[in-house]
């Protein structure tokens, strides 16, 4: 590719504003009750893959140091792009979407130039594995450190050429749902609608406490879920971790509100060290709650929440035992502790890595993928 005649170089303006509207400062982060996880993974990120200017009169690049970690400066340092660059980011969103649109838009015309049968028999469904920062709270690109609703919330559009499994086409649905409902409506949708594969061992055991999509596409006036749980456990060196923030995320999220919980494990374990904590809250009743800039840790809700999340949902749902049995090396639960045991000793790995191997620059290409070409 050549980047020189790339039509995604320079994208024409689309009548962005200057800033997103839920833009802050990260330098003001802690003022406005965030975690410090927040700061480590803006830095990290901006160090990896570029930042923009919080200075409006900043016309030009720079390089700035990188914050020094717990063992003194890391030798880092973080291109600065241009303030204006937070809008052209908005507008080069816009133009990869309209790309994208238009090329789902051949390939739907091609679908026309099939037999009826094989259209009667075809279901699109187009999704994404994770939400687009672009700007939001001050984080140029990516998805990772935060709860954020930029991060978190994907499209999902599904068509049905033959009309048999959707209704109400015109009507958005609004309810809650999560990516771990959409095998439920996959195989359903596989079967023709028919659930019965769900009263099977071990489906049974795996699958029905998820939420019903398949009768949303019916109706719009199908539920959502009463709830969403997010949790990512994200893997970076301490070599860089300037500010010891924790670096695992829970969240639970309702109609009403959003509670994040921030956390370190205990060493090579996936038990909460309860000295780590740090809550998030956002009350989505207010603009500046949905919009996620002020958050209210001291709410007694957001402890609620959190006590919620660790005496019920994690446990009962998160980390509920695959069903089999733990020394079959063929049966799911075997399966599910060689997973978590490989996890967790690849996260100690990384946390505990000596500084030569980040300080040369390769480390966190070569361990984490971070850094290299698309």
């Amino acid at each position: 590719m050549n980047w020189n005649t790339n039509k995604l170089k320079s994208p024409p303006p689309f009548g962005n504003p200057i800033l997103p509207t839920n833009w802050q400062d990260p330098s003001n982060y802690a003022a406005t009750g965030k975690p410090t996880t927040h700061a480590y993974f803006q830095k990290i990120s901006a160090m990896v893959w570029g930042d923009i200017a919080t200075n409006p009169f900043q016309l030009g690049f720079k390089v700035v140091p990188y914050p020094d970690g717990p063992d003194g400066s890391t030798g880092f340092g973080i291109g600065n792009a241009p303030f204006h660059y937070w809008q052209r980011g908005l507008d080069s969103y816009n133009q990869i979407t309209k790309i994208i649109d238009e090329e789902i838009g051949d390939l739907l015309d091609q679908l026309h130039n099939l037999p009826q049968s094989i259209i009667d028999n075809t279901i699109i469904i187009f999704a994404s594995d994770h939400g687009e920062y672009n700007g939001a709270h001050g984080f140029v690109q990516g998805k990772i450190g935060t709860v954020y609703d930029e991060a978190t919330h994907i499209p999902l559009i599904v068509m049905d050429p033959s009309g048999r499994f959707t209704g109400d086409t015109n009507t958005i649905r609004t309810g809650l749902c999560s990516s771990v409902d959409l095998l439920n409506m996959f195989v359903t949708l596989g079967h023709k609608g028919d659930t019965t594969w769900l009263t099977k061992h071990p489906y049974d055991q795996i699958y029905t406490n998820r939420h019903d999509m398949y009768s949303m596409l019916k109706s719009r006036w199908a539920p959502g879920r009463d709830y969403l749980l997010f949790a990512t456990d994200e893997i970076a060196p301490g070599f860089f971790n300037f500010n010891g923030a924790p670096t695992n995320i829970l969240s639970l999220t309702t109609c009403e509100t959003k509670v994040g919980a921030y956390y370190d494990w205990l060493p090579l374990s996936t038990r909460i060290d309860p000295t780590s904590v740090q809550l998030e809250f956002y009350d989505y009743s207010t603009k500046a709650g949905q919009l996620e800039l002020f958050s209210h840790p001291r709410d007694p809700r957001a402890q609620e929440g959190y006590d919620a999340l660790v005496n019920n949902y994690l446990p009962n749902e998160l980390a509920a035992h695959l069903p089999g049995n733990p020394l079959d090396p063929n049966s799911l639960r075997f399966q599910q502790i060689k997973s978590e045991i490989a996890h967790v000793a690849f996260r100690d790995l990384i946390k505990n890595e000596s500084q030569s191997t980040w300080r040369t620059g390769d480390g966190l290409r070569k361990f984490l993928g971070y850094g290299g070409q698309f």
